[in-house]
């Protein structure tokens, strides 16, 4: 519908710097990408080469990084894991098979030979700095 209301390279222009002036050049870019993909939406000549488009804030490639990459944080693992189950009981359940897994799944995540005992302390050691890190570019973000 957006790209129906741009009748010309002046309005894809104006959409370039105010998707950039609004923190959203590569959410359009994304958006304009899906928009190909499932309704085969065909971009005028010198629009659809996305690198000649201005650069996206600082701000808003931290933003999209720190989004994207929200899934992988151990924490937001857990809650999204814990949401799904519907007891009390289920979910200690699951906390315990998610702080102590099975030994075999250890040799799975580590199968260098290390004592399964150390790979425990190597795992909640991996997850303690992957929260740290955030927290850390969280405070140095604002």
């Amino acid at each position: 519908m957006l790209a129906q209301g741009l009748k010309g390279p002046g309005d894809w222009k104006i959409l370039q710097d105010r998707s950039v002036n609004w923190g959203a050049r590569i959410s359009v870019e994304y958006a304009l990408n899906l928009a190909q993909i499932l309704t085969g939406l065909q971009l005028p000549e010198g629009v659809c080469d996305f690198s000649s488009w201005p650069e996206p804030t600082a701000d808003e490639t931290t933003a999209i990084s720190n989004t994207l990459n929200r899934h992988n944080r151990p924490d937001i693992k857990l809650r999204l894991r814990l949401s799904a189950c519907a007891t009390s009981r289920q979910k200690a359940r699951f906390l315990i098979k998610f702080i102590v897994p099975k030994p075999d799944l250890m040799r799975v995540y580590y199968p260098d030979g290390t004592p399964v005992f150390f790979c425990y302390f190597r795992l909640w050691g991996r997850w303690a700095g992957e929260i740290i890190r955030f927290m850390v570019n969280r405070i140095h973000s604002g």
